[in-house]
């Protein structure tokens, strides 16, 4: 009887059994450890997050068991230990439906971030029916687009969401259900400690149905200038602020009811990935809204940061320093709210902490800021520089917050601007600048190129040490990898900016090549081995950041600055995520993280010393790569199949040697050799 060499008939291309799973996740803490890396940190924003399709109201969330469950996969597959949001405040949509994460409030979070479900449970007295529940879900299936955020389902003032959430606060009101009893408690304990920010929040949204208009440079004079006491006096203020609460008192109880459920559910959602060994970053936007600019105008300068297009306030720098300025107590309210809410900051536009740049629209504008300000390109830059002071007043209130729980490289900075307006290195001392000594900043390498953004120009021609940077490949606002690898210059990003998609991946090879010590021809031939050098370079650094919009192989722009989109900010994971991040690996352009690792070890020469991690990691790359099963489901049943029918084989074997010695075939060298494929089969 003959037994055909079945090892090369029976393959299984799969996601990773459980059992794999679990292996690789000891794997990948092996080789981290041996490559000295310390943080990965996976970006998702929170709207992102996959949904439950039977609990869908249109938007990801963190607190749900859909985005927890995610979580898990993810830090399974990347070995991240930071997941890092977007800003979280309430959203000031703009006329053509762009709901920028960065054009949120900055002081109050938004009520998106509420998992209405969670109201329907006797956690919460029941105080949301299950039917209004549905019928948000089922507006939703109307009016969202696959696998984009509907914010207008849930961000607006009456939309489906905030009717809810409205429900639920009549019955919040008069419930006398044992668990209501101390949430109200809760509730109110939270509005005396936040009232500095929930009061001048609700009572805007009051003015502006009394004056019946948005924009309050429009409102009647004492209004607009409540809290200006150059304009109002005291008395004056306190009357009218009564005033509206009298009249307006329930809709002003309802904002603070929703920013007590979103800051409630922020904590447990952050509480629950805490539990999972994995911290939570936000993201500290550089502006304010609105109603933060109208309740604190003695804080502003009369002009923009960062671009006059943007329209954000700026902060009035030439006193921020002065720790009785209201600018000064302002910025570090905000960033005490941070410290309190997240475990870790980023903090945006982090190089306008050391030089922010002004920009004027009308001729008066320039004029005020003439006093303490100098012309700089298309702006205005302080003549008195800050250097690193207000980057300590930054870290010592995040200090005071934190108390005991403060690491100062918790801390990131973004750094990233236009030449003409700063640089974090200083080009001929060959150093980072000072203000950034010892604080770790982000750097992408979406530019690379052999003398900017590799490890050793950051480590060893700016001698920036490991502990103090961060590399990525992209965020939110870089071009999406793959798109990159494709040369797609998705709105074009590179080209309004002087650039060229192809000449810059082009430039990027020699130096990829050279560092992973890859073929370089490989690399200009094949876009998705590219795409693996893109991935595996960030592990040559100590700390990492992923977007997750790369880690799934898309090509959309999640952000573009330049068209500022609809579709900006509303991409989001699917449902079924572990299909779409298998198939995306399998292939070739996802993240697949034990490739990563293997090209790194090689690179650093940590292989040959190191031949069974090696081995093992570079085994657990060839499976994801390999086409098959795409849930870890799959996986484990293609696991039994294969298993039983390499039972059935080995039995068919046994009986083949058996006719053989009765036959008088006695070939031991071939029995022998079947039998260790059988045993090596089964132990894959």
């Amino acid at each position: 009887m003959r037994i055909n060499n079945f090892k090369q008939n029976i393959t299984f291309g799969q996601a990773l059994t459980t059992k794999e799973k679990k292996h690789g996740e000891e794997k990948i803490k092996e080789a981290m450890k041996l490559l000295d890396i310390s943080k990965l940190i996976l970006i998702t924003p929170e709207a992102s997050l996959p949904v439950d399709e039977n609990k869908n109201v249109g938007i990801g969330q963190f607190n749900s068991k859909s985005a927890q469950q995610f979580f898990d996969f993810m830090k399974s597959y990347t070995g991240m230990n930071i997941v890092k949001t977007l800003p979280q405040g309430n959203y000031r949509p703009k006329s053509n439906n762009y709901y920028g994460a960065y054009n949120t409030s900055a002081l109050t979070l938004g009520p998106q971030l509420i998992n209405l479900e969670q109201l329907t449970s006797d956690k919460y007295g029941s105080i949301l029916s299950n039917e209004t529940f549905n019928k948000v879900i089922e507006k939703n299936k109307e009016t969202q687009e696959k696998d984009l955020v509907n914010f207008e389902n849930t961000v607006l003032d009456n939309s489906p969401f905030d009717n809810a959430l409205k429900e639920a606060y009549q019955n919040f009101k008069k419930s006398d259900n044992p668990n209501i009893k101390k949430l109200k408690e809760e509730f109110e304990s939270y509005k005396k400690e936040y009232n500095d920010i929930l009061e001048p929040r609700a009572l805007y949204k009051a003015l502006q149905k009394e004056n019946n208009e948005k924009d309050y440079t429009k409102w009647n004079a004492q209004d607009k200038n409540l809290y200006n006491s150059d304009e109002v006096k005291e008395a004056d203020k306190n009357k009218r602020i009564e005033e509206i609460k009298a009249k307006h008192s329930d809709e002003i109880e309802f904002v603070y009811f929703k920013e007590f459920l979103a800051e409630k559910n922020l904590k447990e959602a952050k509480e629950e990935l805490n539990s999972k060994n994995l911290k939570l970053m936000g993201d500290c936007l550089i502006g304010f809204s609105k109603d933060e600019q109208w309740a604190h105008p003695k804080a502003f300068a009369d002009a923009c940061i960062c671009s006059a297009d943007w329209g954000l306030r700026a902060l009035d720098y030439s006193t921020i320093c002065d720790e009785n300025s209201e600018s000064n107590k302002l910025l570090k309210r905000k960033v005490e709210l941070f410290a309190k809410r997240y475990d870790a900051i980023r903090f945006d536009v982090g190089w306008s902490y050391v030089k922010p740049i002004l920009y004027c629209k009308t001729e008066a504008q320039k004029q005020k800021l003439s006093a303490n300000y100098k012309s700089y390109n298309s702006g205005y830059i302080l003549k008195n520089p800050l250097n690193d002071k207000l980057l300590n007043i930054v870290e010592n209130t995040v200090k005071s917050t934190k108390g005991d729980k403060f690491n100062k490289s918790d801390l990131i900075y973004e750094i990233e601007a236009g030449i003409s307006d700063f640089s974090v290195y200083d080009w001929q001392k060959q150093k980072v600048v000072q203000p950034f000594e010892g604080r770790t900043i982000v750097q992408s390498t979406c530019y690379m190129n052999e003398n900017y953004a590799t490890i050793d120009a950051i480590e060893n021609q700016m001698k920036i040490p490991r502990d103090n940077y961060v590399l990525m490949v992209g965020n939110h606002d870089h071009l999406a990898l793959s798109a990159y690898a494709e040369e797609i210059d998705n709105d074009d990003i590179f080209k309004t900016n002087g650039n060229d998609v192809k000449e810059n991946k082009n430039n990027q090879i020699p130096a990829l090549s050279k560092e992973l010590k890859l073929d370089e021809n490989v690399l200009k031939t094949d876009k998705n081995e590219w795409i693996k050098a893109k991935f595996a370079h960030l592990f040559l650094a100590k700390n990492i950041k992923l977007f997750f919009m790369d880690v799934f192989g898309r090509k959309e722009q999640f952000d573009s600055q330049i068209k500022n989109g609809k579709n900006n900010y509303r991409y989001m994971i699917p449902t079924d995520y572990e299909k779409s991040f298998h198939t995306a690996v399998q292939n070739g352009n996802g993240f697949n993280i034990y490739d990563s690792l293997t090209k790194a070890m090689k690179a650093k020469g940590l292989d040959k010393d190191n031949k069974k991690l090696y081995k093992d990691l570079n085994k657990l790359s060839k499976k994801l790569y390999k086409k098959g099963a795409l849930t870890e489901a799959e996986a484990n049943k293609n696991h039994y199949v294969k298993v039983a029918i390499i039972s059935l084989v080995s039995i068919l074997g046994v009986l083949g040697t058996t006719l053989g010695v009765v036959f008088g075939i006695k070939n031991k060298n071939k029995q022998k050799e079947l039998q260790e494929q059988i045993d090596n089969q089964i132990q894959e």
